[in-house]
């Protein structure tokens, strides 16, 4: 049995971020792993400086900041043996492509990693969904259809801006392929808006059911920095191996 931190934020996309906030508040939290969404390639430099601590994956975005969701891991804890970036699309290799329903190109990221403690291997994915409905339960069919299609019994978890609210349907088409957000296992988890000032969640930590469970779950809206850092909050989690 193995236990992981994890946080999912999205760090503003360069017109609310204030990055040495970020850095001080993933510093003060030290996840094992964290995931970050619309992250700008000039911040990247910053963020391996100020989280040297961490190895990490990352692909440069076409332009709009959409497909920019670096995966971060601790050197300590974690080898590195595959990564890479796949579009949410009928041609997932193909670079930029999208759905004719998407707003925008979507990817994902991903990194398979080896816990070092263990010797075991799992799968951390990350990515930044559409807001529109249609476009946003067609890319959440295909991310689980390519990451169980090539990683089938590798233990997974997503983490992601996903753009969409705890009763829509890509949130429930999620349910439907066995992977719960952290907070469902928590009957008690104090639940609150994941975006600076609204009061809805849209950031997750989705775990693969049948290897993991969530024991812990915070939105973090309450250091110092939560409110000036992104407009976002950051999303944290412990997950727990079955």
């Amino acid at each position: 049995m193995a236990k992981y931190s994890v946080i999912t934020y999205n760090d503003g996309d360069n017109r609310t971020t204030h990055v040495a906030e970020i850095i001080q508040i993933l510093s003060d939290y030290a996840p094992d792993l964290f995931g970050l969404q619309e992250t700008q390639e000039i911040h990247m430099p910053i963020y391996a400086e100020g989280l040297s601590a961490y190895g990490y994956v990352y692909f440069d975005n076409d332009g709009t900041t959409y497909n920019s969701q670096p995966i971060f891991y601790r050197k300590d804890k974690f080898e590195l043996l595959e990564s890479g970036i796949k579009w949410l699309s009928d041609t997932p290799e193909k670079q930029y492509s999208k759905f004719e329903e998407s707003a925008y190109t979507r990817s994902y990221t991903y990194a398979l990693l080896r816990d070092l403690a263990t010797g075991e291997k799992l799968l951390m994915v990350n990515t930044h969904i559409d807001y529109t409905s249609a476009a946003n339960k067609k890319q959440i069919e295909k991310l689980v259809e390519l990451t169980r299609g090539e990683y089938a019994d590798v233990p997974m978890f997503y983490t992601a801006d996903w753009n969409m609210r705890r009763d829509s349907k890509g949130y429930a088409a999620l349910n439907a392929y066995g992977f719960k957000a952290t907070e469902e296992f928590l009957p008690d988890a104090k639940l609150g808006g994941t975006c600076v000032g609204g009061t809805t969640a849209i950031d997750f930590c989705f775990v693969d059911e049948r290897f993991f469970k969530g024991v812990a779950y915070k939105v973090i809206n309450d250091h110092p920095y939560s409110e000036t850092a992104s407009d976002h909050y950051p999303v944290y989690s412990e997950i727990e191996t079955l």
